[in-house]
């Protein structure tokens, strides 16, 4: 028996093999996926996320589309000349924003659904009294094409008030 004839008796045998361990490892790595905890840290605080988890090496897809949450300034001095707070929806948002303020649990102001690259001033100086207040500002959204409730997001601030 020729060596040349030799070897491909054996050459089905090793592509067997090796589909056999492709098969294998991507089994195992679809099983890892699967099955893999969605708990994620973000500043030493325990989150648990709701669906895949986006890695840093894949892009956005066209189809894949994420909420713009803005952030509130840690504190606002309200007086006469300066009554407003500025509560944002930013350019390119792909859902319209709600904010509704809290003062110890009480709905203390409201806004309608803000539609993306716009902006509702929160007149807070005729709405609270002279003080300090801890507000929170719950932010709920909806598609904007199908109105369809989405994620949201609870913050807070602290509200000086000069009268």
């Amino acid at each position: 028996m020729s060596k040349e004839k030799y070897y491909l008796k054996w050459l089905p045998l090793f592509i067997m093999i090796g589909l056999i361990l492709i098969l294998f490892i991507m089994f195992l790595n679809k099983d890892n996926h699967a099955n893999r905890n969605n708990e994620t840290y973000v500043n030493d605080t325990e989150i648990t996320v709701v669906g895949d988890i986006i890695e840093d090496d894949k892009e956005l897809t066209s189809e894949q589309e994420y909420i713009m949450i803005p952030s509130l300034r840690t504190q606002y001095n309200i007086s006469e000349e300066n009554k407003e707070i500025f509560l944002i929806n930013p350019e390119g948002n792909s859902v319209y924003l709600k904010y509704t303020l809290y003062l110890v649990g009480e709905e203390i102001y409201t806004t309608d659904y803000i539609k993306p690259d716009s902006m509702v001033k929160a007149n807070l100086y005729d709405v609270l009294k002279g003080g300090t207040y801890n507000v929170e500002v719950a932010i709920s959204s909806i598609d904007i094409e199908t109105h369809a409730a989405c994620n949201g997001a609870e913050l807070s601030t602290v509200v000086t008030v000069a009268k």
